[in-house]
């Protein structure tokens, strides 16, 4: 018998990756593997956007049942709440008197219609008009897979971006100690203006000191961001490979994939897409999938259908 706990063990369980655990962690033995590195840290991802902690910044679908396509990074525009997936039944009278009712899925805005706020948009949005707009950006982008660089070419454009980075770092860091150099001296001449040695007053040396110190924590921010970009890009370069395999595959196998698959598939592509009044699409791809779309333009393809 299969339970649930049975099943998150398999899956959080490393042996599958060919590695025993006594205690401490072994050396990976290729000859017990039975899923790749990149397979697990996939499923480790996931259970970890599951979990209930992680509820306000998950864009993964709890589950994979239901006959809409989007869950999980779903939300509406106006107010940014999420949006849940109900059943709806609309009745009406036709002409002749007879009634008339029909069952529909829609997004509806989780906020509005517990009236949490004050949410401007519509409460529920048709599930089959936003899935459709929605389709049509994936298989835009998928259909430019044709046109799409080798991962080489990836990898050199991501290291040209880091040695921009890099360069943009020594700039600041000469800046830097010019910067600090100033605040010495600037700091040194307030101790002969006391003393009556220094052409420069008291309000005008602090003033300078405010620029430069104000320069400074400016720059040392910077420096900071860059430095976190940078690092962004080096675990970018490490994946690009297996994250390049996994966007082919989806483009190969989307039209015929089941809905199971297509969800996962745009939960994985999307970071967050917003639905507005009028059907208003906003889709934010992921970044690590955004980088094979930017190189033969498909990042433009998210305008085109969106309305």
């Amino acid at each position: 018998m299969f339970t649930s706990i049975k099943v998150n063990r398999i899956l959080r369980d490393p042996f599958y990756c060919g590695r025993l655990e006594d205690g401490t962690t072994s050396p990976q033995l290729e000859a017990l593997r039975l899923r790749s590195d990149d397979t697990y840290d996939q499923i480790l991802y996931i259970l970890e956007q599951r979990q209930n902690k992680n509820e306000e910044k998950r864009h993964i679908a709890l589950q994979t049942r239901g006959q809409a396509m989007l869950s999980g990074n779903i939300f509406c525009a106006h107010c940014g709440g999420r949006l849940t997936t109900i059943r709806y039944r609309d009745s009406y009278i036709r002409a002749d008197g007879t009634k008339y009712s029909v069952d529909q899925i829609k997004y509806c805005c989780y906020h509005k219609s517990r009236k949490l706020c004050q949410c401007d948009g519509q409460t529920t949005y048709r599930v089959e008009r936003v899935d459709e707009s929605i389709m049509q950006i994936i298989r835009k982008m998928f259909s430019g897979m044709d046109g799409a660089p080798e991962e080489e070419k990836l990898q050199a454009a991501l290291k040209r971006q880091m040695a921009g980075n890099r360069a943009a770092q020594k700039k600041f860091d000469r800046e830097l100690i010019k910067d600090r150099e100033r605040l010495k001296k600037l700091q040194l001449e307030i101790g002969k203006t006391l003393t009556g040695e220094s052409s420069y007053s008291v309000d005008d040396l602090s003033q300078a000191i405010r620029i430069i110190k104000a320069r400074i924590k400016d720059a040392e921010i910077k420096l900071t961001q860059l430095k976190d970009e940078e690092e962004q890009e080096r675990q970018g370069i490490e994946q690009i490979t297996p994250a390049y395999d996994r966007f082919k595959s989806w483009a190969e196998e989307f039209d015929t994939a089941a809905l199971e698959q297509q969800k996962m598939i745009a939960c994985h592509l999307f970071k967050r897409i917003e639905v507005g009044r009028d059907y208003q699409i906003k889709a934010e791809l992921n970044m690590t999938y955004k980088q094979f779309c930017s190189e033969w333009g498909g990042n433009n393809l998210l305008g085109e259908a969106i309305g």
